[in-house]
């Protein structure tokens, strides 16, 4: 069993073995290409968001820094918009 099976299965595993150390660094690549992209480029955010994550159904992903009526919203720790400062 590999230490990525054994993650996705729950068991203890290695995460720094040198396969997990690829998978890491590739997970962070894909973040930052995300990251880097407009929200108007769907087409790009969504093939960088099923290489990363292939199960997602569609589902997208938001930045914590939202932009409410041109300012900032307040984001906790969680990442969660809130309606005043944290």
């Amino acid at each position: 069993m590999t230490e990525h099976e054994k993650m996705l299965a729950g068991k203890i595993y290695d995460p720094f073995s040198e396969n997990m150390a690829e998978e890491r660094i590739r997970a962070h690549r894909l973040c930052r290409e995300y990251n880097d992209t407009l929200d108007t480029d769907e087409a790009a955010r969504g093939a960088i968001l099923d290489e990363l994550l292939p199960a997602r159904r569609g589902q997208g992903v938001h930045p914590a820094g939202k932009a409410r009526r041109g300012r900032l919203a307040p984001v906790d720790r969680r990442g969660t918009v809130t309606s005043s400062p944290p």
